[in-house]
């Protein structure tokens, strides 16, 4: 069976899919998504890292860039997490080691390097390969018990989160 071939060389079906695709790109990016959310609350390692591991660790890793958010990431450009942000309606997400800053529209967590399991854990099983500062998935739920007292104003408002 011969399939008919059309734009570039492709197969009609193929040609069709495409121009499919490409309409719902352009209808999903013309209407924006409702706004259900006022703020993310991102935990994570590099993937999602908008700064943290760069604030954290200034002046104590040689080398380590000085840069003021949001240029203290590690990646060279959007993370996904930022795209979230975006569909969402939110402002993007700002390191939660920058103290100081309003994090009522959330705030990121996530640091280069995580672990899940404390530092300890590494030490105690002689694994030296990892970062040497504790910034697991515990450090990080700390740090948000931290920020959650600032952006609720009363125990009451808790639930809220």
């Amino acid at each position: 069976m011969e399939t008919t071939r059309g734009f570039l060389g492709l197969p009609s079906w193929c040609i069709v899919l495409l121009c499919l695709a490409a309409g719902w790109m352009v209808a999903a990016e013309a209407a924006p998504l409702p706004q259900y959310y006022n703020a993310i609350f991102s935990f994570g390692d590099s993937f999602s890292d908008t700064g943290n591991f760069v604030i954290i660790n200034s002046g104590k890793l040689p080398n380590m860039p000085k840069f003021p958010p949001p240029y203290a990431r590690c990646s060279n450009g959007r993370l996904v997490i930022d795209f979230l942000a975006e569909a969402l309606g939110v402002p993007l997400l700002p390191p939660s080691a920058n103290k100081g800053t309003n994090f009522s529209q959330g705030a990121n967590f996530a640091v280069m390097g995580a672990t899940a399991l404390d530092l300890k854990y590494f030490r105690d099983n002689n694994v030296w390969s990892i970062p040497p500062f504790n910034t697991s998935m515990n450090c990080q739920l700390e740090w948000f018990q931290e920020v959650k007292e600032t952006i609720c104003s009363s125990p009451q408002g808790n639930h809220l989160l």
